[in-house]
């Protein structure tokens, strides 16, 4: 009993450290990897060069053009509003 908690104990503790300590390597290499893949690097540098309060802006907004004035040829339609009183009755008159 004695030899299977050491056992237990001993592997408690590789798993911990590998949480602790290669997993999180592991992650940085890997996101490294995929970084360098997509061509977005972003590290702690860039944000540490800029000085307090300075502001950069890395995507354009689309530029949407509004019409000045509604087309001529259009033709606005008039509605009317119908009441009616129980959904069933509405079902049987379509």
């Amino acid at each position: 009993m004695l030899n299977f908690l050491a056992w237990l104990v001993l592997i408690y503790v590789v798993l911990m450290l590998f949480w602790r300590y290669v997993l999180p390597l592991l992650l940085r290499l890997w996101l490294r990897r995929v970084e360098k893949r997509y061509g977005q690097t972003t590290t702690r540098r860039d944000y540490n060069n800029k000085k307090e309060g300075e502001v950069s802006i890395h995507a354009m907004p689309e530029t949407q053009t509004r019409p000045s004035a509604p087309p001529s040829d259009v033709e606005y339609t008039d509605f009317e509003e119908v009441r009616g009183g129980d959904p069933e009755e509405r079902k049987d008159r379509t």
